[in-house]
This record gives structure tokens, sequence and C-alpha cells, in this order.
């Protein structure tokens, strides 16, 4: 078979490849970083003499790289797209109580102090209620009954 392309150097590979994955750092796209481990994989390979032709080094550099987007797709979504935190604080649900601050009526609830926005009749400073959502930086509360088992 008429050899079309010149085998590379493996370390031109590898060199290329290091070169391609500390792009990747800047662009953050992760298309570089496959095709940068693929063509280290085929640098090291081809120091192995694994290749009689360049043509099979650029397949092997694209069915690599290849292979490496189908294995991180997952990861990468992930880290592109994370999900919201679901952050404790927002977890509506339990017992807090009431406060009064600046004059304003308040729930003392999960180490912060949350305004309320719509106040229970004959609530009181010490009451006990349940907050039932947090939404604009506000309470939604109601007092609290003790469910007995």
């Amino acid at each position: 078979m008429t050899e079309l392309l010149p085998v590379f150097s493996g370390w031109i590979l590898v060199a290329i490849g290091l070169g391609l994955v500390t792009l990747e750092i800047v662009t953050m796209t992760f298309v570089i970083l496959y095709f940068g481990i693929a063509s280290i994989l085929t640098g090291i390979l081809t120091l192995a003499g694994i290749f009689p032709a360049g043509e099979y080094q650029l397949l092997s550099i694209s069915v690599l790289a290849f292979i490496a987007f189908l294995i991180n797709k997952k990861k990468k979504d992930a880290f592109m797209n994370p999900e919201k935190l679901e952050i404790d604080t927002f977890k509506t649900g339990d017992v807090g109580t009431v406060i009064i601050s600046n004059d304003k009526y308040r729930v003392q609830y999960k180490g912060t102090t949350w305004p309320i926005e719509h106040l229970p009749a004959n609530v009181q400073e010490g009451d006990k209620v349940t907050v039932l959502d947090i939404k604009d930086n506000k309470a939604e509360v109601e007092l609290y009954r003790h469910r007995s088992s």
C-alpha cells in the first residue's frame, strides 16, 4: 500500500498533545482536551512502533478523541450545566421562632432571620412558627401546631 503521509515522530505527537491540553485550560470547550489526550496516546503508541503510516496516526487521533468525548459527555454536561444547589437554609417545612428586629417581625430560621410575608393573627415574639415557603427573601409562615405521634 502506498504511504500518503509519513509517520510522525511519537515525541512530536506527545508534545502537540500536551500543547492542546494546556490550551484547553484557556478555552474550556473540552474538544481540544479530547484531541490533546488522543494525540498523547497516539504518540505513545507510535513510540511503541504500532503505526506503519501517518494516515493511521491521524485515524487513531480521531477515533480516540471521539471515544474520549463519549466517555466524558456526562461529566462535561454536569460541569457546564450544574444543577441548582440545594442550600439547607432555603429548605422549608421546619420550625422557626418569631423575633422582633427594628420594630419588624421576623422569623429566626436555620441560622438566619427572614422577614415574614404575612403575619399570622395573634403572633407574639418567641412564638414557634412553621416556615411554609421562602420566596423573594420573605418567609411565609403559619403558627406551629405540635403534632403528636
